[in-house]
């Protein structure tokens, strides 16, 4: 549940001065560099904004901390005591010091929050989730056809990728990238300003990793921002959606209004550009007799695709030409893999 986490502490000036000689870096009193051990992959040392002593940074990947260079998995959050244990040394092989806070005790900038989704379709999977709702305040880095969907704010950055197509572009070895096949990643990172709103929200006391490393912090994030972009509801083609609609009870009225936001986010290729495009200037949809002109207000397609995702229809439909009927919604794979039921008491998060 978790992947990385970057953490920091308050050091004196001359436990500074100390462990620059050590890292033979003095100059300007400041350091970054990678680090020496599996597990601690960069750390950091400058000065505190108040003059008052310095701060040590350290990026942290828990799997390598455990397992070793070549793990990539994303760990459990009931493990953070085997971590603190394995933590405790390499940082004392790292720096050549001891005295450091345990690891539950380090203050955290930014965690990165990650579930592993194993499917038979992860390229498929990739292109789907590129026609998700992209929120307002993100900007889009990479899309689904580059085997990852990426998007950026201040306070978090969220992507969810293939892993064996990565470590393919990052030349790793064809044992390691077997491993990895047919994995799908799903990662929210939380940076500082994040991090600081979930202090606020689970009323914690503090930002220590003990705090933020929870199954309840993980479950919010990934399920809030899965119900965000992605929305709920399983992966249908439009005729097989059709079907569910019409099993499920809807009305002839109800029925046709789902069906034009199937066919409006299909023939937009996002929910995102769809909503832009019909609440503007309208959206003439394709191969019907007579034309269909779709010209809604906001709140009427969030209404029709909240009706789509109630009846479990994703708003994103499987295209016609990949001869594929149904796919299990993100939604589902990620209650699924995280052991929660959909009726649980899971916090959302604004």
């Amino acid at each position: 549940m978790v992947h990385t986490f970057e953490i920091y502490t308050y050091i004196s000036l001359l436990r500074a001065g100390l462990l620059l000689d050590e890292l033979e870096a003095s100059e300007a009193m400041r350091f970054v560099g990678p680090g020496n051990v599996n597990g601690i992959t960069k750390l950091s040392i400058f000065p505190r904004g108040d003059n008052f002593g310095y701060i040590l940074k350290l990026i942290v990947n828990p799997a390598k901390l455990l397992y070793g260079y070549d793990a990539f998995e994303t760990m459990d959050v009931d493990l953070l005591p085997e971590l603190a244990t394995a933590f405790a040394s390499a940082l004392s092989e790292a720096l050549g010091y001891e005295d450091f806070p345990d690891l539950p005790d380090w203050l955290v900038h930014r965690i990165d929050f990650a579930v592993d989704v194993y499917t038979e379709h992860p390229r498929e999977y990739l292109l789907l989730f590129d026609k998700g709702d992209k929120p307002k305040s993100y900007k889009e880095r990479y899309s689904g056809r580059d085997g990852s969907c990426y998007w950026e704010c201040k306070s978090t950055t969220a992507n969810v990728y293939y892993k064996a197509d990565q470590m393919a572009r990052e030349g790793k070895s064809p044992e390691l990238i077997e491993r990895a096949k047919n994995l799908i990643r799903f990662e929210v990172q939380c940076k500082s300003p994040k991090v600081t709103y979930l202090r606020k929200k689970f009323g914690l006391e503090g930002r220590r990793l003990s705090e933020l490393f929870t199954r309840d912090c993980a479950e919010a994030v990934l399920t809030t921002y899965c119900r965000r972009v992605f929305k709920t509801g399983d992966y249908y083609s439009r005729t097989e959606a059709g079907k569910r609609m019409k099993a499920l009870g809807l009305s002839t009225r109800q029925q046709r209004a789902c069906d034009n936001i199937l066919r409006a986010i299909a023939q937009t290729r996002s929910i995102s550009a769809a909503r832009q495009k019909i609440t503007t200037e309208g959206i003439m949809v394709k191969n019907t007799i007579p034309v269909i002109q779709l010209n809604y207000s906001v709140e009427q397609f969030g209404r029709n695709c909240k009706k789509l995702s109630d009846s479990g229809i994703n708003p994103v439909t499987i295209p016609r030409d990949w001869n594929i009927d149904y796919l299990p919604g993100i939604y589902s794979l990620l209650h699924d893999r995280l052991g929660i039921s959909f009726d649980s008491t899971t916090t959302k998060l604004a």
